[in-house]
């Protein structure tokens, strides 16, 4: 399935890459929903991933930016922040760009597609947070490569660095913010 419209042009390991995103796209959004007891309104058009930079609609308007790492025998406990997205052309990774209400962060199996460790973050305060504190620490740099048209520019940050403020949601200590849950009805 050509989703984007891109066709032959797309190189094996980027075809491969948004495969895997189409596949983990609803166990991401069923976990989503649980989580925060609110109900999926639709995907992200391609004008808004690329000009608002969030991928999902939840119900009530929120919006989400997703971010699923392969997991399996090894689970880091560290989260990884997009600086760059492209170094080639030095573009500004989603902390800097993502106008999204949450990011949602996960370790999925990557043959169940079963969501192993997920994180739900509130990302005015993860991007506040990395604007005064996180950016200026010495945190291991890991590039990734989308096939080979570009390649991104990650920091990782271990999970115990970051202010258990920023989450709505921690795997380790369930929902941490009850005020801005999205019931609806």
């Amino acid at each position: 399935m050509d989703v984007l419209g891109f066709g032959s042009l797309m190189p094996g390991e980027w075809k491969d890459d948004l495969r895997w995103e189409q596949n983990v796209r609803p166990a991401m959004i069923g976990w989503i929903a649980r989580t925060m007891n609110i109900g999926f309104d639709r995907w992200a058009t391609l004008e808004e991933e690329t000009e608002e930079h969030f991928d999902a609609l939840m119900l009530n308007g929120v919006k989400v930016e997703i971010k699923s790492r392969r997991g399996g025998k090894v689970i880091y406990n560290d989260i990884l922040i997009e600086t760059k997205s492209c170094e080639e052309r030095d573009t500004p990774g989603w902390i800097y760009t993502t106008q999204a209400d949450y990011l949602a962060y996960a370790f999925v199996d990557e043959a169940t597609h079963k969501i192993l460790k997920g994180y739900l973050i509130h990302f005015s305060k993860l991007k506040e947070w990395w604007m005064k504190i996180g950016r200026y620490h010495e945190y291991d740099i890991r590039k990734g490569t989308t096939g080979k048209l570009y390649h991104t520019v990650n920091r990782a940050v271990p999970e115990k660095d970051f202010p258990l403020d920023l989450f709505y949601y921690h795997p380790t200590y369930g929902v941490l913010d009850h005020s801005s849950h999205h019931k609806i009805g």
